[in-house]
């Protein structure tokens, strides 16, 4: 792997956020970034959640500034840069594919206050529309989907927050149980 790379194609795709990355050979790092920029975007815009485009900047120019960093680091340096997951060490699992508590809980955490989010917009606009009758209609038809996602998010992080159930406390339960 090297970063003598062409300078045109290295400013091309160091415009797609994760394109640079990938022409570096940092595929990890690349998808990572790609995943985050253009999911946050279209949380973004299909759930009408302008909290989620508000990182997209941020998340661009770090990975264009991260890009022409690749490209002037020294070869010995870039050669040591490691291609691994945005959130790798964050994010580890154990082979069952279990979070640790500590992370389970922080991500369950926020889901819920992202569920929340969503269902205080959904309520706000369903009372808009309580008020203004004509846009009752609009009101059901583009809010109920809206607040069916945050209720699933706040179930499922409250699922996480309860922990996965122990089966052997489940069979002696049911065992106890006449």
């Amino acid at each position: 792997m090297t970063n003598r790379k062409n300078r045109l194609f290295t400013f091309f795709f160091s415009l797609c956020p994760g394109a640079g990355e990938m022409y570096f050979g940092l595929y990890k790092q690349g998808i990572s970034l790609m995943v985050l920029f253009f999911g946050l975007g279209a949380i973004g815009a299909l759930m009408g959640a302008p909290l989620a485009l508000f990182f997209t900047p941020i998340i661009w120019f770090y990975s264009f500034f991260h890009v022409h960093n690749l490209k002037i680091m020294p070869e010995e340096e870039f050669c040591m840069v490691e291609d691994k997951f945005l959130f790798e060490d964050y994010l580890t699992v154990d082979k069952n594919w279990k979070f640790s508590e500590k992370k389970r809980r922080v991500f369950a955490a926020g889901l819920i206050l992202f569920g929340v989010y969503f269902l205080c917009r959904t309520f706000f606009y369903w009372l808009d529309g309580i008020i203004l009758l004509p846009r009752l209609m609009w009101t059901v038809r583009y809010m109920i989907p809206k607040a069916i996602v945050g209720f699933l998010i706040v179930f499922i992080g409250i699922k996480l927050l309860r922990g996965p159930v122990d089966e052997v406390s489940v069979q002696e339960n049911e065992e106890e149980e006449p």
